[in-house]
């Protein structure tokens, strides 16, 4: 019983003090608020059904972050196979009313983290949004830290060359 206490509080304080920034998180990786909304819901019912079948989690924050870009991926797959409801592979990133008034600044930096590959963006989002350790990043993502320090640095480059702007007179950007 005092497991059950004790996740319910570690579940609480996850969802008062990090819900808005996880789910900021998954829509950066995602393209959509409504989108990641649901899959980090998705994962917080996810986490509570494991705990009631007594499995213990350890880190419920990393757990739930994992949980719900799976079930992004999930959502992606379905959509690049064309099951996805109301479209396939080009509806994967559906524009947001929203994400107008967040400025172009924002969107550009959306657009180039959700241009990124797939493992780049998981990195990207889950290092430097996240702010999570390279060994951290490295065991949610079941790679060795190599590996996400070569996917870190593949997107800066991409994010590099996507953001910058020249604004030197007579230039055509």
């Amino acid at each position: 019983m005092a497991a059950d206490d004790e996740f319910a509080v570690a579940l609480d304080r996850l969802v008062e003090h990090e819900y808005v920034r996880l789910v900021r998180a998954v829509a950066l990786f995602s393209g959509t608020m409504d989108g990641a909304e649901d899959a980090v819901q998705e994962a917080l019912a996810r986490a509570l059904e494991q705990s009631r079948k007594g499995r213990h989690i350890d880190c419920l924050g990393a757990w739930v972050v994992t949980t719900a870009f799976n079930h992004v991926r999930s959502r992606f797959r379905r959509a690049a196979r064309g099951r996805e409801p109301g479209g396939g592979a080009d509806r994967a990133f559906p524009s947001e009313p929203e994400a107008e008034a967040l400025g172009a600044e924002l969107l550009d930096l959306r657009a180039a983290v959700r241009s990124l590959p797939l493992r780049q963006r998981e990195a990207v989002v889950l290092h430097y949004y996240l702010d999570r350790s390279i060994s951290s990043v490295g065991d949610a993502l079941g790679i060795g830290e190599s590996a996400v320090k070569n996917a870190l640095h593949k997107a800066r480059g991409t994010l590099l060359a996507a953001l910058t702007v020249d604004n030197t007179p007579g230039s055509t950007q």
